[in-house]
Formats: structure tokens, C-alpha cells, sequence
């Protein structure tokens, strides 16, 4: 097993270490993400806080995806009781 993950590490052992992939640092990671929803880019939190940011945005399912909202409004109502439930308020 040890000498299959030297093998592997051997092979991108370069791409690893090299800091020159990103250039200088101007350009962050966000910037790059190709393919993700604009309300996903750089969004750090659990959960519970992106599908509320989702259904921000997809409001508009009520009534175009009325099934669809209605899966997103459950998770969201079970995760607000979980989320409550199991989180220590200060």
C-alpha cells in the first residue's frame, strides 16, 4: 500500500508543491469557479445557511416547481429544528 500512494505521490508530487500554478496571488479561487450558481461563490456555512440562501434565490419555484419548494421547505423546517435543538444558545 505505502509504495502504491509513493508511486501516486511521485507522479503529482510536482503539482503539489509548485506555487507558480496560481501565479502571483492576485487571483483567488472564487474567481475561477466556473459552473457554480452566483449565490454559491464563496459561501462558507453549514447547511441550514446555504439552502436559506437558495430559496432566496428560487423563490420563484412557488409556483413554476411547486414540488420542488415544497422538498426544499422541509429540509430547511427539519434542519431549523435539528440545528435548535442540538445547538447551545450563549
Amino acid at each position: 500500500m505505502s509504495a502504491y500512494l509513493c508511486g501516486w505521490l511521485g507522479a503529482i508530487g510536482d503539482q503539489i508543491g509548485a506555487p507558480d500554478i496560481l501565479g502571483n496571488g492576485t487571483l483567488k479561487p472564487i474567481h475561477i469557479m466556473r459552473g457554480v450558481p452566483g449565490w454559491l461563490q464563496g459561501f462558507q456555512g453549514n447547511e441550514f445557511q446555504m439552502l436559506l440562501r437558495k430559496r432566496a434565490v428560487v423563490n420563484h419555484w412557488r409556483e413554476t416547481r411547486p414540488t420542488d419548494f415544497h422538498k426544499l421547505q422541509k429540509r430547511i423546517r427539519w434542519l431549523y429544528k435539528v440545528l435548535n435543538h442540538r445547538t447551545r444558545s450563549n
